[in-house]
């Protein structure tokens, strides 16, 4: 048996002498679930992990397979959404739950590692070649850059043009 509780403001329990504190919270009791229920709950649980996870790499299989959309700069979270066909909540919930903030955050890290490919292969060697990777604009380029890897895009370059960036 496991004891159910939950916290609640008081100011939601009309009989609660602390309503003068809003931001309190008062400790509640609920009583005991079963065994089984608890299973139930926890195999439930897992269960609604793994459909992120399953959906998560339908998404990131689509982005694999289709380098041409994303390297559109005007690819955007309406263009994911209608080619995985899911809606705008459950791609966000599935990239959340792999630790990305947001589909853009995504969108980007795809086109960070596709241009940090292109300047290993000297395809890219100035800021304006940035672009073909699917930034709009070199600022976009050059913050996401930074974001993602920790090391400005100018530094990147001026490293790769001096052969210092590993493979």
């Amino acid at each position: 048996m496991f004891l159910a509780a939950f916290f609640v403001r008081s100011s939601f329990i009309p009989s609660s002498p602390v309503l003068s504190r809003p931001d309190s919270f008062d400790f509640h009791v609920v009583g005991a679930i079963p065994q089984e229920q608890v299973n139930q709950l926890i195999a439930g649980i897992i269960g609604f992990r793994r459909q992120f996870v399953q959906r998560f790499q339908r998404i990131q299989y689509w982005m694999q397979n289709h380098v041409d959309a994303w390297t559109d700069s005007s690819f955007n979270r309406s263009g994911l959404c209608e080619g995985v066909g899911y809606n705008r909540h459950l791609v966000l919930q599935s990239l959340r739950s792999q630790g990305f903030n947001n589909v853009h955050d995504y969108i980007n890290s795809y086109r960070v590692t596709h241009l940090k490919r292109q300047i290993k292969r000297g395809k890219v060697s100035t800021l304006n070649d940035c672009l073909d990777s699917g930034f709009g604009t070199t600022k976009t380029a050059r913050s996401c850059f930074a974001r993602h890897e920790g090391i400005s895009l100018d530094d990147y370059l001026a490293l790769n043009s001096r052969g210092e960036v590993g493979s």
